[in-house]
């Protein structure tokens, strides 16, 4: 019987005979649940979900399935080498992997948890219940529907569920930021997307970082710093903001990063110090 077969037929014998027999209700709950648990089974694999999604963003946003950088990688990385693009390759796919074991483990916790949520409505309900109530079958639908609230018939319910928690843009936030240390950014520029994302309308402008759009802050942990060639200048260093482009949910954010002092120099004069004015022949 399907899932939402048995539960009806839960409903109903419930409902004609009552909660008299603490026996009757175990029976049904286990019913329940070796039932859900084969629904869960018989969902697309959570890793293969995200294997998928997660994939196609990387070769989008970073490398091609030939291992190419691509364009929106050169256009967020400016000024970076061939020879570090190659050596950060491998470790930008490290971290795909690694957000991809990660985020699939959460969207197993998440079946679980939708499991004990629809066992947890079912056995509320049933708690004083009388015998012989007329219920249509319009209402026994209705009822089940209620209760199955937390897991879907539909696969396509974790697929959302994926998209809630932001696994792609965490992903992306999370190589960036490799790819960023590793490859000697000197700063980062902050790019805010809220206005365009349908899901943040009705946030503060805090929250979706409206204060940082368009700014480039100086990275404290780089090269240039410390040979005291840059310091932080009229904006704060980008480990003091406290937070990251596309780290929180729901944060479209991007960040694109600068690796040229030179080209820097077009953007924040005033984070170069003497020595690193020097360095670029501008003093």
């Amino acid at each position: 019987m399907r899932l939402s077969d048995i539960l009806q037929s839960a409903i109903t014998d419930i409902a004609v005979n009552g909660y008299n027999s603490e026996i009757t209700i175990n029976r049904w709950l286990m019913r329940l649940q070796n039932s859900l648990k084969n629904y869960s089974a018989g969902l697309p694999q959570a890793r293969s979900l995200i294997d998928k999604s997660m994939t196609n963003e990387f070769n989008r946003q970073f490398f091609d399935f030939r291992g190419n950088p691509t364009s929106k990688f050169l256009q967020r990385n400016r000024g970076i080498d061939a020879f570090t693009l190659q050596r950060l390759r491998p470790k930008a796919q490290a971290k795909l992997q690694e957000r991809i074991i990660q985020n699939a483990n959460l969207i197993v916790l998440d079946r679980d948890a939708a499991i004990a949520d629809t066992l947890k409505r079912f056995q509320g309900w049933t708690v004083g219940q009388v015998a012989k109530q007329a219920l249509t079958k319009t209402d026994v639908k209705e009822q089940a529907e209620t209760i199955l609230k937390p897991i879907s018939n539909s696969p396509a319910n974790f697929v959302k569920r994926l998209r809630v928690i932001d696994q792609n843009a965490k992903m992306v936030a999370a190589v960036n930021d490799v790819i960023a240390n590793d490859g000697g950014a000197l700063a980062m520029t902050w790019h805010q997307n809220w206005s365009a994302n349908p899901r943040e309308k009705g946030t503060s402008e805090k929250t979706n970082h409206k204060q940082f759009d368009g700014k480039t802050f100086i990275m404290r942990e780089s090269w240039a710093v410390k040979e005291g060639l840059l310091k932080k200048g009229e904006l704060p260093f980008y480990e003091d903001l406290g937070t990251t482009p596309g780290h929180e949910v729901y944060c479209g954010c991007t960040a694109s990063y600068d690796y040229s002092l030179t080209a820097l120099y077009r953007i924040r004069p005033d984070a170069f110090t003497v020595k690193g004015l020097k360095r670029i022949g501008k003093s």
